[in-house]
């Protein structure tokens, strides 16, 4: 967010903000150095402002192989003038932050609200947020595919960019925070917003131009920033105060900000200034109670202030950890909480107000059996997790506490050996343990006959139609949907997926069911990573590597248009057939579909209701032995003519003679084949 308000000042002084040709700044740059300029990337304001949210597709979950494509054609740009780029991510949210964090969830609901709200109206949203994929999709995109240098920052993003281009003398800051321009980091602080990558220009934020209009030294700008409100100091609580030295004059950000720079110039400077902290807390908040919170603020844009935050725990693995996390090898939260950080699921597209479990809740059973295996060995023996996640409309003001499940039993080596040794064997029990944690039903055999790049959707699947409380109630054909969905992106060109970029605007159902669909991918990578199993590669039973980072990314089973698409078709018919017009897709693998569902899933299928709770020996290591008490899909009946999944089984299908995997697959194959892009509805929005 940064410094509230500064960027409007910014843009009203020449001296402050002028455009700047990046070209023609690199080759200054390395004339006047020797050295390649490289440009810190603000990763994921870069995706927010990337994106384009006016195709509507954000609303479905995203089209993260088009964007990819945006991706590529952004590094591309920079590649031909002779730029690398370092994208730099957050990982989750520091302790002085979790109030502004908290305010800011807010207002996501009231977003989220209004955008339901244009839905149940039948109009476009005006409001919008970013789909929970992308930014997992991103990043590995940038990583594995396009190969930049990717970092998960371990505190703060913008205090670890700014030390790594103050230490490094770096060429180039490229963001839409103002916060960069108060701390001394890189030559040139770049907008984001601005950026022309036609002609490779943008807006440069001054630091030293701000210091000199305010008649300010840079040293001062700290302070300034704190009074004018920040990630740390909330706006509100420093408005009354701007009222008073303005006399309650009506708004003008010119005479704000100099009149809060004069207050500035009034104060002393350094040491001096911080045993002040308590008269200005008093004369600012009218109490001498915030003066810890102004020395928070002023020390967070002191970039030499603080180096990396330190481990808590004397655990091998959590170095190893710390390394993986650093280089963008692990999902974000995973190091964090293996250090002892709170896990955090932000907003999400999600009715909270409907009849659809938010997917904090429905996921909630798969982290803490998640959680079970990173603190299998902990030498602390911690055996609770701090959760904050939105699951309401009403925020908690405090963070739940939920316990760490452990359902691997003897079947764990230890973390330590888990990911870090490479035997048939221990690669054997990552796949088993990867299994049992899904659903006690599967082993590893059943995903290694799944193709790679259907492993995360089969298994996210598997999850959903297993799980007891709260249950997950989806639509025979919401499934149907979902896995046609993921089998035809394997074999549709980028032709193909533009071409149904256009849709109808979708139902409340839908848009929340996108939602859940992406949290549950990346609950699973969560997973993958958890057992020692690469994100960039996924290793099968007899150790051969397959490319995982190519294959089995979100970009390879899901697009949220093509979802939608096939969710109409299927919500339109009372059968599982998915009536199409035909045109036939020649290089569509049919295994895909056959292999997803022939006998692997229809094995987790139990009856509503019944917990499966042991912790088994390895006895057969290719197999885990189902309850006793387990029911075969066919003892499930239906009602009435729509069948729902009550999170087990598909329907009874003893009528057909045959089982419902084996008909679900038969009619997704034929859907499959049966493709046709020219009827497609647009979005209605008003010309």
């Amino acid at each position: 967010m940064g410094v509230i308000h500064l960027e409007s000042f910014l843009r009203k002084h020449r001296a402050c903000c002028w455009t700047v040709d990046i070209k023609q700044l690199a080759e200054d740059y390395r004339s006047e150095t020797g050295k390649e300029p490289i440009i810190l990337v603000d990763g994921t304001n870069c995706f927010y402002n990337l994106y384009d949210f006016s195709r509507g597709d954000w609303l479905l979950g995203g089209q993260l192989l088009l964007f990819g494509k945006t991706l590529e054609h952004f590094v591309s740009c920079f590649k031909d003038i002779g730029v690398e780029l370092i994208f730099y991510f957050d990982s989750y949210i520091t302790p002085q932050k979790i109030y502004e964090w908290k305010d800011r969830q807010k207002m996501r609901v009231e977003e989220q609200k209004e955008i339901f709200t244009s839905l149940r109206e039948g109009v476009l949203p005006k409001a919008h947020l970013m789909p929970p994929l992308l930014g997992a999709c991103g990043r590995f995109f940038l990583k594995y595919v396009l190969r930049c240098k990717v970092v998960l920052t371990l505190g703060e993003c913008d205090e670890e960019m700014v030390r790594y281009a103050r230490d490094k003398d770096v060429f180039a800051i490229l963001s839409q925070d103002t916060d960069f321009v108060i701390h001394e980091g890189a030559r040139y602080y770049l907008a984001m917003r601005s950026l022309d990558l036609k002609t490779m220009n943008t807006k440069n934020f001054s630091r030293i131009g701000l210091a000199r209009t305010l008649s300010l030294k840079p040293e001062q700008l700290p302070l300034l920033a704190t009074l004018m409100g920040n990630d740390i100091i909330s706006y509100d609580s420093v408005k009354p105060f701007h009222d008073r030295i303005c006399l309650g004059r009506s708004f003008d950000i010119s005479k704000r900000v100099t009149k809060l720079a004069n207050f500035v110039k009034s104060q002393p400077e350094g040491r001096l200034l911080f045993e002040k902290l308590p008269d200005i807390s008093f004369r600012v908040f009218g109490h001498p109670f915030m003066s810890n919170d102004l020395k928070q603020s002023i020390m967070s844009y002191i970039s030499n202030a603080s180096g990396f935050p330190e481990d808590t725990k004397d655990w091998e693995v959590l170095r190893i950890a710390r390394e993986r996390h650093m280089s963008c090898d692990l999902p974000p939260i995973l190091y964090p909480v293996m250090r002892g950080q709170p896990y955090e699921l932000r907003v999400g597209l999600e009715d909270l107000g409907g009849d659809m479990e938010p997917a904090a809740k429905v996921y909630l059973a798969l982290r803490q059996k998640i959680y079970g295996i990173l603190f299998h060995d902990d030498p602390t023996g911690q055996s609770t997790v701090d959760e904050w996640c939105v699951e309401r409309e009403e925020l908690s003001d405090k963070p739940l506490q939920v316990d760490v499940v452990n359902v691997t039993g003897d079947l764990h080596p230890g973390l330590l050996e888990l990911w870090t040794q490479d035997t048939p064997e221990i690669n054997l029990r990552r796949w088993e343990i990867f299994s049992r944690t899904i659903s006690p039903r599967l082993s590893a055999a059943d995903f290694d006959k799944v193709p790679s790049r259907l492993v995360v959707p089969a298994a996210a699947l598997c999850y959903l139609v297993n799980k007891v409380d709260p249950p997950t109630d989806l639509e025979e054909w919401e499934v149907s949907a979902y896995i046609s969905q993921a089998v035809l992106i394997g074999s549709m060109t980028m032709e193909l997926l533009c071409k149904i970029s256009s849709v109808s605007i979708p139902d409340c159902r839908v848009v929340h069911l996108s939602s859940l669909i992406g949290r549950g991918v990346t609950t699973v990578q969560l997973l993958l990573a958890a057992c020692g199993l690469p994100l960039e590669q996924v290793r099968s039973l007899d150790i051969a590597l397959t490319s995982f980072g190519g294959r089995g990314m979100p970009w390879n089973y899901f697009d949220g248009v093509l979802f939608h698409r096939q969710y109409l078709l299927a919500k339109q018919q009372e059968d599982l057939l998915l009536e199409m017009e035909i045109r036939k897709i020649n290089d569509l693998d049919q295994d895909d579909l056959v292999t997803l569902f022939q006998t692997r899933i229809s094995k987790t299928l139990q009856p509503r209701n019944m917990e499966v709770s042991h912790s088994p020996k390895i006895t057969n290591p290719h197999q885990v032995s189902p309850s006793p008490t387990e029911t075969s899909p066919r003892q499930i009946g239906r009602t009435g003519s729509r069948r729902r999944i009550h999170s087990r089984g598909l329907g009874n299908d003893d009528c057909l003679g045959r089982e419902p995997n084996q008909r679900l697959a038969q009619a997704n194959k034929k859907s499959c084949c049966q493709l046709d892009f020219t009827n497609i509805r647009p979005w209605n929005v008003p010309v």
